[in-house]
């Protein structure tokens, strides 16, 4: 009777090992698996153009703890043959994430979608059912201005428009007077406008606001 009760206990005992190796295991393996809801894209650069200026993104690994998980092989893959990827695949750093730039040589919109093999086998075990998009458009102005007809503002304006044959149309308003805040309500200091109402303060012309009043321009 008592070794019966022996190699029963024996039994149970083995059973309650084998059940904590299972379960430490795979609470490893869910620890070091990406959990495809917390994971996600970055769009780092969403706009890239075709003159040279990349378009740049990332994927972040999270498991479903919310903790970045690095060392994780992660592919990307842009759809068409639009796009080249400067770094196909790599492994994810210690904040879990992968970057990679894309340049293309056509305006065009590019999805990008991404491929990860978990335990590093060269085989793809999951993929992000996420994709992000990334667009190349004609320019992006290098410079600090903008630039309308011109990729190339000057760098002393922050507007820059270039034509030979059209000119710039300032707003036509029809202001009652000089000390006119109806028509315009609380105009900024320097404030330009064309004035269409000839009165006993102001002529027909453009007329700039000084802070107190509305005035003409003298020639």
């Amino acid at each position: 009777m008592k070794t019966t009760i022996y190699y029963k206990s024996l039994i149970a005992a083995c059973i309650c090992i084998l059940f904590t190796t299972n379960l430490v295991a795979n609470s490893k393996n869910f620890d070091s698996t990406p959990d495809l809801d917390l994971s996600q894209f970055i769009a780092i650069s969403s706009v890239g153009d075709i003159l040279g200026h990349e378009g740049k993104v990332g994927v972040s690994l999270f498991n479903y703890r919310g903790v970045p998980l690095s060392g994780i092989t992660v592919k990307l893959v842009a759809n068409g043959n639009k796009a080249t990827l400067t770094n196909i695949s790599g492994k994810t750093d210690k904040n879990g994430s992968f970057t990679s730039s894309l340049f293309s040589k056509v305006m065009t919109v590019v999805k990008v979608t991404a491929v990860i093999d978990i335990d590093g086998d060269g085989k793809a075990e999951t993929s992000m059912d996420k994709t992000i998009s990334i667009s190349f458009i004609n320019s992006i102005a290098s410079h600090t201005g903008v630039g309308i007809n011109t990729d190339t503002p000057d760098d002393s304006a922050v507007l820059h428009i270039n034509s030979s044959d059209r000119g710039v149309l300032i707003p036509r308003v029809a202001l009652l007077g000089c000390s006119d805040r109806v028509t315009i309500l609380d105009p900024a200091l320097s404030l330009l406008v064309f004035n269409t109402n000839p009165s006993d303060s102001l002529k027909v012309g453009y007329v700039y606001f000084n802070g107190t009043d509305w005035v003409n321009f003298y020639y």
